[in-house]
């Protein structure tokens, strides 16, 4: 039985509303009786297809999806019951306007305001028209000051109704994308291999901010590369272009998420991205142990800049792939050291070549250009292999470099932004080799064993 009488409150009053006109033209109330069966009609059938509706869905919906014929018909309605109610010189049916108005801008937002007055100035010209015809006009006094009161009423209705109904699309915006970044997070953890992880993040990214547009950008030395993409992102997969051009150069140069509302509008953009036609870009660092591992672009094909909430919900994704990242690397690093210490088991080789493979494989599991495992003997250190230097291995012992030092006394990974800026002016032969190397962002971790520090690892890009 529920299912055929639902609670809709709306329902319940345009039903009240036709009883009461009816009941107004019961009592021998003055109306245009014509006009009222008109705005009956209206009523009647507004209420009829709501009710359908209503039966279908088995309930209300929200006043967001009242559809917008309906708000529209029960504007109509109001205005026909104004124009019918002008022989009653006491009439307030203005006030019905005014009324079911409050839905409309809810509703249909500026359009509704709009519609709005249009019904209330159609319905006071007809209500006039026949109250001249039957020779009792209304006083000028009286159209002013309604006119004024119709007028403010619009103004705060429309301002405290426009207020709440974006105060609500906000909050709708924002649960549709707290709840897609917890998708995008169980998502993210079941990827297990770096790859297909950059393919979801892109992905993600499209759904998340409404883009057409998104590709993940590694750096390389002096330059960066696209290595995924989806929508128009998935054409540009494997362009490159030196580490300071467009937008990628802005996130990598600041660190931070970084937006433009027209790209094309921008000299250092790239050529390839221009073709597709992106106008509005973002992007945003995807930081993994203080090191800027990968940047996240997005873009759309019309000027529409992409917003703080779109901005905070990007950053939100990148800290997500920066965990799944992570911890795709430790799993990579995991299994090559686990297959490198199978090898090393039966390793026949000298001690040299043994860490010359340790440092190849950490040098593909973190895609450095730069890669050093030292050894440690109570206050002094000697390399053992690198990668990324052009000169020789030291021969003996010797005092740790700057970064060394500090990774031996903290026992814990430190990692250096500017290696060279941050390493001070020392003039220590690890200094010396990272500026020719031109090494950058930089981490060092310890090696610890039976709790005592026995080598150090340094990771770094040029």
């Amino acid at each position: 039985m529920r299912r055929f009488l639902p609670r809709d409150v709306l329902l319940l009053a345009r039903l009240l509303a036709a009883g009461g006109a009816l009941a107004w033209l019961g009592l021998g109330g003055p109306a245009v009786t014509p006009l009222v069966i008109a705005a009956l009609a209206f009523l009647l059938v507004t209420a009829a297809l709501i009710w359908r509706d209503d039966v279908r869905r088995g309930t209300p919906p929200p006043l967001s999806l009242v559809p917008a014929y309906v708000v529209i018909g029960d504007l109509v309605a109001s205005g026909v019951w104004m124009a019918a109610s002008a022989p009653n010189e006491r009439s307030i049916a203005f006030v019905v306007v005014l009324g079911v108005g409050a839905l409309a801008m809810f509703r249909l937002g500026t359009l509704g305001v709009a519609l709005t007055g249009g019904a209330y100035i159609a319905g006071r010209i007809a209500q006039e028209y026949i109250r001249v015809s039957l020779g009792i006009p209304t006083p000028s006094t009286q159209l002013i000051a309604e006119g004024i009161v119709v007028g403010l009423v619009l103004i705060m209705l429309s301002a405290t109704v426009g207020h709440y109904r974006a105060e609500q699309i906000r909050g709708a915006r924002a649960l549709r994308l707290a709840r897609s970044l917890e998708r995008v997070a169980i998502e993210l953890g079941e990827v297990i291999d770096p790859q297909p992880l950059f393919k979801t993040i892109a992905g993600s990214a499209l759904t998340l901010v409404d883009a057409d547009h998104a590709t993940i950008n590694q750096r390389r030395g002096a330059e960066f590369w696209i290595i995924a993409g989806a929508g128009t992102g998935e054409r540009v997969v494997g362009v490159h272009a030196p580490g300071e051009r467009g937008i990628v150069g802005a996130v990598l140069r600041t660190r931070e998420t970084v937006a433009w509302a027209d790209y094309a509008t921008d000299a250092t953009g790239l050529s390839a991205i221009n073709a597709i036609g992106i106008r509005s870009m973002a992007g945003v660092p995807i930081i993994v142990q203080g090191e800027i591992v990968a940047t996240l672009t997005v873009g759309r094909l019309v000027v529409r800049p992409f917003d703080d909430e779109d901005l905070r919900a990007l950053a939100g994704l990148a800290g997500h792939a920066a965990i799944a990242l992570r911890n795709a690397r430790l799993l990579e690093m995991s299994r090559r050291l686990e297959s490198l210490s199978r090898d090393v088991a039966t390793e026949t080789g000298a001690l040299d070549e043994v860490m010359r493979r340790v440092a190849a494989e950490i040098a593909v599991a973190y895609d450095a250009g730069v890669v050093e495992v030292a050894r440690v003997k109570g206050d002094v250190a000697k390399t053992l292999a690198q990668i990324g230097f052009d000169d020789d291995l030291p021969s003996r012992f010797i005092v740790p470099g700057p970064l060394a030092r500090m990774v031996i006394s903290r026992r814990d990974a430190v990692v250096l932004r500017d290696y060279s800026a941050e390493a001070g002016p020392e003039p220590h032969p690890a200094v010396i080799r990272a500026q020719r190397a031109g090494l950058h962002a930089v981490m060092g971790a310890p090696v610890i064993v039976a709790g005592e520090v026995v080598g150090t690892v340094m990771v770094g890009t040029t």
